[in-house]
Order: structure tokens, then sequence, then C-alpha cells
């Protein structure tokens, strides 16, 4: 296990430009519309997040060691400067009536300061899905990722171990420091990571479009049937029966995950998409400025509001990551 499978070294897959914009805007638009709403939120639930973690894998790059300074400059660095700006950022806010979270009410600056300060270190260390700069959990397990991926691609061992954390995974779902939401997730970054040769070639077909639909409508039924599922706090979904809930949740996953893919390789490659492209990370952190402003403000049950909404904090997030671009290295 030297190299990846990688088509022509350097070269830009304009397809996977599409794909991470889209999973902004499904992110975005996830965290907008009510949390309970079981209309469409599972159906794009089932493989948005995925879906980062399959193109994350696609574009890994197997130095032959572990780039620590690289890690530690594009992933740990932004985890840490969220955080601490939200920690700062929301007792004013909800103070100043600007954000309303029902948890944090009647608390006050320096108690809404202390919550903050205490959710954030047990979403670090337990996994839970809180504290108000939620959103950057995904930077932890990313991280996880590529360490598992380096590993295993200098230890053939590696896979055997994490394949077997995977199995008691889904009986135990611990998620302490985010390896639980890691592991749940590697599956996609490896499967990424070694078919990216079999992925460029599928995109060049002529039934890219036909094959897209009728991956979708695989994983609707799949979806259906488990319901919304959760890399965030490791919920493999809601069916009975734990082997098929697993099951459930990788096909609809992987389905959902390869449809986008394919349905991306039908636009040609354009500058723009490949700048936006570029601010995923930044995007996916400063979306929680907005979020929290419109769910206290607007009508979260008005989908086409959402829609558009969720179009401007796009926007919104992509010029903030412009502007920091300057003073740090944020992509």
């Amino acid at each position: 296990m030297n190299q990846s499978p990688v088509p022509s070294a350097n070269k830009r897959l304009p397809f996977l430009d599409y794909a991470r914009l889209l999973t902004m805007y499904l992110v975005i638009f996830g965290h907008l519309i009510p949390t309970k709403d079981m209309t469409i939120r599972p159906y794009f639930y089932a493989f948005h997040v995925p879906l980062f973690f399959f193109i994350s894998g696609m574009l890994h790059k197997d130095y032959g060691k572990i780039p620590w300074r690289k890690y530690l400059r594009s992933i740990f660095w932004p985890f840490i400067f969220w955080n601490i700006l939200f920690l700062f950022l929301t007792p004013f806010c909800i103070t100043l009536g600007i954000w309303h979270i029902t948890r944090m009410e009647g608390l006050g600056l320096i108690g809404v300061f202390v919550k903050c300060g205490k959710e954030f270190i047990e979403s670090f260390v337990f996994g839970s899905a809180h504290f108000p700069c939620g959103p950057t959990w995904f930077l932890v397990v990313l991280l996880w990722c590529k360490l598992m991926m380096d590993l295993a691609n200098r230890y053939r061992w590696t896979l055997v171990v994490l394949a077997l954390m995977l199995a008691g995974l889904t009986v135990w779902r611990c998620n302490y420091f985010r390896l639980g939401g890691a592991l749940m997730a590697f599956p996609f970054y490896l499967v990424g990571f070694y078919g990216k040769g079999w992925f460029c070639k599928m995109v060049q077909g002529r039934w890219i479009i036909v094959w897209a639909v009728l991956l979708f409508l695989v994983s609707i039924p799949m979806t259906h049937l488990n319901c919304k599922i959760s890399l965030d706090t490791v919920d493999f979904g809601h069916f009975p029966f734990l082997p098929l809930r697993v099951l459930f949740f990788y096909g609809a996953a992987f389905a959902g995950s390869l449809a986008v893919i394919l349905l991306c390789g039908a636009f040609r490659q354009r500058a723009w998409a490949a700048e936006w492209a570029n601010s995923l990370i930044t995007i996916l952190c400063a979306q929680s400025l907005f979020n929290y402003t419109y769910r206290t403000h607007c009508d979260r049950h008005d989908f086409l509001l959402c829609a558009v909404a969720s179009v401007l904090i796009l926007i919104a997030c992509f010029f903030i990551h412009k502007y920091l671009g300057k003073w740090f290295y944020l992509k």
C-alpha cells in the first residue's frame, strides 16, 4: 500500500468541486429546517455528510508519512479558531436577543459563557451534539480519518484493527474524542481513496444521469426504513434489527454519495467552482453565525424560504473565507 490509484497527479477533478459545493449547501439547508422534520430531512441526511468524507478520501494524498504540520494548519487550527470565536461570541448574541438557544435561557452573560465552555469540553471529549459551534465536529473526525488512512497506507494490519473497532462501535456507540464518528465515517474515506480511479472513469460514461437517478431511487427505501442517521452522534438509524440498520445506513449513504458524484460529472470545469470548493471548511464552520439568527427570527417551516436563505448564507460565508484567507490558511 504505497500509493493511491490517482488517475493523473495534481489534475483537478471538476466534478468534486461541484460535489463539495452541493455538500455545503445541503449542510446549511439541513441546519435551517426544523430538527424534528421527517418529510425531507432524512433523505439528504442519509448521504450529505458521508459524501463529504467520500470526497475527502478521493482527495487524500499519500505522503508515505503523517504530515502533522499540514494537518495542524489546515484542520486543527480552524477547529480551535472557530470554537474560541463562538465561545466568546455566543454569550453576547444570546444576551442581545440575536440568538435564541432554549437550554441557555436565563443564565446571564457569565452563565452562558461558563455553559458554552462546559459544552465545548463535553462535545470534544464525549462526542456530544451540543455547543453553539457544533458543526466543527467534522474537523476532528476528518483529522482522525486522515491519520487512519496514513497508518493504513503504511501498515496493512491497521485496516483489520479498524474493521474490528467499527464492528464494536455498532454495538457500543462510543464517541470519545470523536473517534466513534471517525470509525463510522472511515469506510467512506477508504472507498473514496482506493476507488478514485474507478469513479473518475464512471463520470466519463454516457449514462451518468440515468445511473445517478437510479442510485437515488435505491437510497430512498433504505432511508425510509432506517429514518434519520447522524455521524455527529454516532447514530446508524432506527431500524429494529441492528445488522440491517448498519446495512441500510451504508447502503443509502454510498448510493446517495455515488449518485451525487455522477450527477456532478455532467458539469464542466469552471474556475469559480474550484474557488468555492476550496472554501468548504470555512463555510461549514462559519454557517453557525447565520443559522442561529435565522432559526431565531425566521419561519423554519417555510422550506422555500430556508432554501433561499441557505444560498445567501453560503454566499456570505464564502466572503468570510475570502477575508480570512488573508490572515491564515483555511482551505
